[in-house]
């Protein structure tokens, strides 16, 4: 009898620990599956997130592309515009010296540049007061003459056909046309003092030699 105690005592502690060894064979194996799910998991959101990174990252590279192209084409906008203004702008010249005018935005300023555009005016100028150069157009324009007082660089319309440049100062109804920026009295009178000039309008890119 105590024999066959022995022996189903000896069993059940077998049985126990078989038992044992089954939930910790078990247990490591759920613990190694969810140790593979979450490496897959995180492989999964690294994934993802290098995804939209490239695909955050590759809209911002075409707007930055985009954003330096605008400059560009604003410049080459801007150049055209510039280069556009410079064919239509009227040019003035003395004795071949050219000079920047500041135009007036009127119907005077308007024919003379018509006539201009058609060929370039040369225009003998002569002393006049010791104080303003004038010359004949050849042809009337539009007036629109004020009381006027002049001032060293002043162009003006006269009686409809004489354009007149002052390197001093007058009193009298004129149609303004235009001033030359630049330089003092001092330099106009040495300029236009001395005698008769020739006096240059064209339009356009023309050299002196047309």
């Amino acid at each position: 009898m105590a024999s066959e105690k022995h022996c189903g005592s000896r069993l059940k502690r077998l049985s126990l620990l078989s038992a044992a060894l089954l939930c910790l064979a078990a247990l490591a194996g759920c613990g190694a599956a969810e140790t593979k799910e979450a490496s897959a998991s995180r492989t999964t959101s690294a994934a993802v997130m290098t995804t939209e990174a490239r695909a955050e990252t590759q809209p911002r590279r075409q707007t930055e592309a985009q954003t330096e192209a605008i400059p560009e084409e604003e410049t080459v906008r801007a150049q055209s515009e510039t280069a556009q203004k410079e064919e239509a702008s009227m040019k003035l010249s003395v004795n071949g010296r050219a000079l920047t005018v500041r135009w007036e935005d009127n119907e005077s300023v308007a024919a003379l540049r018509a006539l201009a555009a058609e060929s370039p005016l040369r225009i003998q100028m002569r002393p006049y007061g010791g104080f303003e150069q004038m010359g004949s157009i050849g042809r009337s324009l539009p007036e629109n003459d004020v009381q006027t007082t002049t001032e060293p660089g002043d162009i003006v319309l006269y009686s409809g056909d004489q354009i007149v440049v002052f390197y001093g100062s007058n009193r009298w109804p004129y149609t303004r046309l235009g001033k030359i920026l630049g330089m003092d009295s001092s330099a106009l009178a040495e300029l236009l003092g001395g005698g008769a000039v020739e006096l240059r309008l064209s339009v356009g890119t023309e050299t002196e030699a047309d």
